[in-house]
């Protein structure tokens, strides 16, 4: 019984870390490209105000990895400036950055911040990191160039 809790620890531990050796929070799209926050489309969240689905027919590679698109005209607002709507720390949880654990993302829990987007894994998560944003960011951004490699 004891060996069978260690493998399930062990496990559990791999799980943890399965994003460790990844830049960015992606998963591996229909067409086999490394494809950011599951398929939503990173704009929306700024025009809309809420996770919306894009399509895999009007996508845009940035950076090693596909982000889809529910309009043309999204697609060009983040071609003519992506650094706006990419994902603060690779979109994974903004509550792990800080202490440089890449955690993985749940598209629907997010914030948007002084023009900037945030994930996180979970409400619980978010409401962590919102109990005090400014220190969160501070260390996430310090933390984030390291960590993210």
């Amino acid at each position: 019984m004891r060996s069978v809790r260690w493998v399930m620890l062990f496990m559990a531990y791999l799980v943890l870390l399965a994003g460790c050796g990844t830049r960015y929070a992606t998963m591996r799209g229909a067409n086999g490209e490394d494809l950011m926050l599951l398929g939503h489309d990173p704009v929306a969240y700024f025009t809309v105000g809420k996770p919306t689905r894009g399509y895999p027919n009007i996508r845009e590679d940035h950076d090693g990895v596909t982000f889809y698109f529910a309009s043309e005209g999204n697609r060009e607002l983040f071609r003519k400036e992506p650094e706006k709507y990419f994902p603060q720390y690779g979109a994974y949880c903004s509550s792990g950055a800080a202490f440089a654990v890449k955690l993985g993302h749940d598209p629907t829990e997010f914030i948007i911040r002084n023009g900037k987007i945030y994930f996180f894994g979970d409400v619980l998560g978010k409401e962590a990191w919102l109990l005090d944003p400014d220190w969160n960011i501070k260390y996430g951004d310090q933390t984030w160039p390291e960590a993210k490699d």
